[in-house]
């Protein structure tokens, strides 16, 4: 591995955003300095851990730095916030040669051109495993949060749901199969190696939603978040959950997942749920918000019946 200086005189021209409206103080001093804004600025932070997060054995470099930015950025999404900056701090394992470094932050800097978000600054450090901590700059005029849900909203969905759980599923099961069966799973695969994080559906919500969560870690897991926050109970659709689950079909079959179950507890899927009194364009209508009188707040119904999330705990679980 080369020095640390090294790399960062390799790294940052490939990083360099340019001129940036309201930048002052660009990567390269002890911190960069944004000009006040006069909208309020959305702040959030995502870390990405081997072993936790990914497994090296299923990407390439720049594939899995693709990835932990993508997961930082449906914060924003989430938030209704427009992409201003991002830090990054990459802990590299000592065994990364210098072509390792490049890959990686080849993508970072491709990941942060596809999504508008300039790597403004950061951080390089060793590690006995690769963790890769975002940190993104938002802002908005009017923020989403998971708190603003009313009895009476409809609750909806921009972007899949369960497709990232198929290929997950995918990944862990290797490459077996039939080479029609290896066709059908592609897509899943692909949903969960690239993940699209829903900025233009947020800033689309933002105005008109009165709650918003991303899906990161299940879809009831992270609904019941939505609606505890709001101090509500959500019922949603079977048969609407299960026209969601239609287009896993083929993939849930290969598998032998239920694909209802995917859609219901697959995580990564980075789809933005809202809440909204009109289904909003690009949404597609999932269930309702009720008032919690039969049930404590924050439970997720399935028709009448309360369902558990079963999603993703960061502190519990393995490696995806």
């Amino acid at each position: 591995m080369a020095s640390e200086f090294a790399l960062l005189d390799r790294v940052l021209p490939l990083l360099d955003p340019g001129p940036l409206a309201g930048l002052l103080v660009p990567n390269g001093d002890d911190a960069v300095v944004f000009a006040p804004t006069d909208a309020p600025l959305v702040l959030s932070v995502d870390s990405q851990v081997e072993d936790v997060h990914f497994a090296r054995k299923f990407f390439p470099l720049d594939v899995i730095a693709g990835r932990a930015f993508a997961a930082a950025i449906s914060d924003l999404a989430a938030m209704g916030a427009t992409p201003k900056g991002a830090l990054v701090a990459v802990h590299l394992p000592a065994s990364y040669t210098d072509s390792d470094q490049d890959v990686l932050f080849a993508g970072l800097a491709r990941a942060a051109k596809r999504w508008g978000c300039p790597i403004v600054g950061g951080n390089v450090s060793r590690a006995p495993t690769l963790v890769l901590t975002t940190t993104v700059l938002g802002t908005t005029p009017r923020p989403l949060r998971r708190s603003g849900a009313h009895p009476g909203d409809c609750v909806q969905v921009a972007g899949t749901l369960g497709a990232a759980a198929l290929g997950l599923a995918a990944f862990l099961r290797g490459a077996e199969g039939e080479a029609n069966r290896d066709a059908a799973l592609e897509p899943f695969r692909r949903a969960f190696r690239d993940p699209e994080p829903k900025l233009a559906a947020g800033l689309l919500a933002r105005g008109q939603a009165t709650a918003a969560i991303d899906v990161s870690d299940g879809f009831v897991q992270d609904l019941g978040h939505l609606a505890k926050a709001s101090g509500v109970t959500i019922a949603l659709d079977p048969s609407l959950v299960d026209a969601l689950a239609f287009p896993l079909r083929a993939g849930a079959a290969a598998l032998g997942i239920d694909g209802r179950h995917a859609v219901l507890h697959g995580g990564e899927d980075y789809a933005l749920v809202v809440t909204a009194r009109e289904l909003l364009p690009g949404f597609f209508p999932v269930g309702t918000v009720l008032a919690a009188d039969n049930f404590p707040v924050g439970t997720v119904l399935l028709g009448e019946v309360p369902v558990e999330g079963q999603g993703y705990d960061h502190l519990l679980a393995t490696a995806r």
